[in-house]
């Protein structure tokens, strides 16, 4: 060869996923050899495997050292061999050939050796030769008269390289396939070549698997995409595989796209035909366009997902046109099973309101699989809310970026505002019974917190204060739906400020001499337009025990802890983080809640300072004329249930269990 040939086969890029391609190529060469030769018919293709590690644990099939390709195709004559050693030989334009399949060959494995049994005029003669990646490239015999009288070409790709040599652990049926895949096209043919896939111990014909896996959906159908014509060929697979249209030059596959990219709705899996039998569609697409522009090497078009494919004709038109015919050959199919998942989407969405926006967007349910796991499907559906959610939201921005100008104008803009509310007001039903859902698992939650645990204990009273609010947190660190505490009083969710388990001298808005902790303390706003903290409106505290305990020291006294706290802050030592002491008055009201189960010593302690039962009997309370302060000492199932009650009419509308 007139050229550098070891630098050329280093500048060759192959990817681990391309591995069997230089495999390939061999095969598509037999194909072409039989076709230049009337009466040939045969495509051998021998795996030979390395055998030494057979002894070890097994941990799938065998690496393999060899590929034999074998056919009795015209074989390598005096202008084959000519062709084979000029680079980029135009031998094989007519069908295709770039002249640079063979360098592959050196890229993926150490060397080929080639014995080649072919006919000049009356005589066979034998040539042998070998092709490696060194100055020379083409080590040649002189070809020498055979007693053989029939056609025989042997291409053995010796030496498998890593790591092409590991990519390519395959079993002999995943192989078979692979080629059958690769090759699809050339078994279309009236008179294809007997093909067979072989090695020490088994045998598969890739004809049969054609016949039996493989149907024709229609003949060669062409369509146009920017004054380009393609043609495209449809198949049924009956074999596990995904939906792909395999985009092909010169008659062979360089590469394929998945078909699910131009047609959302084929994510849910395989089609089934009228007989009930599963398969998968594919879709091979020919063209002088796709020809003339593949690259040399054969492995891509030189597109990226959302460039240009080449020049104006972009990916996605040449794939949205190939699903177009896709549609006209399995529309029936495609539909059952489009029809089949979005009722199992719209019962799980019945199931979960929160989803229920997506009822009116179908375009974002086609694409998502109502099989698999209830989690899987929750993330995908809470991905399409989100995109619906923006989609929203950049309508209102636009909207409030183009207000009207004229009549004319104000008249399509109202209905555009029209459609916008409506969007917003499905939106806000759907975020409502998310919230909705999200009380109902809270208060599941809580009942189980304050339940006896199989071990006989009750659990801690951190565990039902971790639902309420997070402890050690502040309302200025906290998300508004990480608060629950609506559990108490809905009203609790306006507050000015809110510490949760802090020392009362580290509150952020004031500072203590006590060490004492309070579980939450709450500084209301004054009313509604409020800025700071003067004067304050009331204050809130709630106070939890340990569910059903009964063992309270005096220095453990619920009640007279709460009066401590209230003595602190009417003892004027709380001020502001900017040094100021917070107003609180005379007059000024606290709102104390403990919530605590009313053992034994719990009531006796309460009674000793006056509490007495509320008018359900369940709770206890007193009002303190002194401290302007009314403590209520709640159980925790009364709290609980009272907060059952309040949101059972929204559990119903929702029809979630109340």
């Amino acid at each position: 060869m007139n050229f550098n040939l070891p630098h050329h086969v280093r500048n060759i890029t192959l990817t681990k996923s391309n591995a069997l391609l230089p495999l390939y190529e061999a095969v598509v060469n037999s194909f072409h050899a039989i076709s230049e030769r009337p009466g040939a018919g045969r495509i051998e293709v021998v795996v030979d495997r390395d055998r030494s590690q057979a002894t070890l644990a097994p941990t799938g099939p065998e690496p393999i050292e060899r590929f034999e390709v074998i056919d009795d195709g015209i074989g390598f004559t005096e202008e084959h061999l000519e062709s084979f050693k000029t680079a980029s030989s135009s031998k094989k334009a007519p069908v295709g050939g770039k002249g640079v399949g063979r360098f592959l060959w050196l890229k993926a494995f150490d060397r080929v050796n080639v014995i080649s049994v072919y006919q000049d005029k009356d005589l066979f003669f034998e040539r042998r030769f070998t092709f490696e990646a060194d100055d020379q490239g083409v080590h040649a015999e002189p070809p020498a008269p055979t007693d053989q009288s029939a056609h025989r070409t042997v291409v053995i790709l010796q030496g498998f390289k890593n790591p092409y040599r590991d990519s390519a652990r395959h079993t002999l049926d995943i192989l078979a396939r692979k080629i059958l895949g690769h090759c699809l096209i050339y078994f279309m043919a009236p008179r294809c070549p007997t093909v067979v896939v072989r090695d020490e111990a088994d045998s598969i014909s890739l004809n049969d698997i054609f016949n039996q896996e493989v149907k024709s959906r229609s003949k060669r159908r062409p369509f146009s995409v920017k004054d380009h014509t393609f043609e495209v060929s449809n198949f049924s697979v009956y074999s596990s595989g995904e939906h792909l249209i395999h985009l092909c030059a010169d008659e062979r596959e360089v590469n394929y796209v998945k078909l699910v990219e131009a047609m959302p709705e084929l994510a849910t899996g395989r089609l089934r035909d009228n007989q009930g039998r599963l398969f998968h569609i594919a879709s091979y697409v020919t063209g002088s366009y796709l020809d003339d522009n593949v690259s040399k090497d054969r492995t891509d078009f030189g597109f990226e997902e959302e460039a240009p494919l080449w020049e104006s004709l972009q990916k996605s038109e040449l794939t949205g046109a190939v699903a177009r015919v896709v549609r006209d050959d399995f529309g029936e199919e495609i539909d059952h099973v489009a029809q089949e998942n979005m009722a199992g989407l719209r019962s799980f969405i019945e199931d979960n309101p929160e989803f229920r926006i997506l009822n009116s967007h179908p375009e974002e349910l086609r694409g998502i699989p109502s099989g698999g796991s209830k989690e899987k499907l929750r993330l995908e559906l809470y991905k399409a809310k989100n995109r619906v959610r923006e989609s929203i939201r950049a309508l209102g921005n636009e909207l409030l970026e183009r207000q009207p100008d004229t009549l004319d104008e104000s008249h399509e803009y109202e209905s555009r505002f029209v459609s916008f509310v409506s969007e917003l007001n499905e939106l806000g039903k759907s975020e409502l019974a998310n919230y909705v859902i999200h009380r109902r698992v809270v208060l599941d939650l809580l009942r189980k917190a304050v339940r006896r645990t199989p071990t006989g204990k009750y659990q801690l009273e951190e565990a039902v204060h971790r639902l309420v609010f997070p402890l050690r947190a502040t309302s200025d660190s906290v998300e508004f739906e990480q608060q629950n505490l609506w559990i108490l009083d809905e009203r609790l969710a306006f507050h000015r400020y809110l510490a949760s388990d802090k020392p009362l001298k580290s509150v952020e808005n004031g500072e203590f001499d006590s060490l004492k902790r309070p579980d939450l303390l709450i500084f209301n706003k004054p009313h509604a337009f409020a800025e700071d903290l003067y004067p304050i409106q009331s204050v809130v505290m709630v106070e939890f025990k340990r569910p059903m305990r009964n063992d309270y020291s005096e220095d453990e006294n619920p009640v007279s802890q709460v009066y401590g706290y209230i003595r602190d802050i009417r003892a004027g030592k709380v001020v502001t983080y900017d040094g100021r002491p917070i107003d609180v008055k005379e007059s000024t009201p606290f709102h104390v809640w403990v919530v605590c189960d009313l053992t034994k010593r719990a009531r006796d302690m309460a009674e000793e300072y006056g509490f007495r039962d509320t008018p359900d009997g369940v709770g206890m309370f007193h009002l303190h004329p002194n401290f302007n302060a009314y403590i209520e000492l709640i159980p925790f199932e009364k709290m609980v249930d009272d907060a059952e009650k309040r949101n059972r009419i929204l559990f119903e509308t929702l029809n979630l269990p109340s």
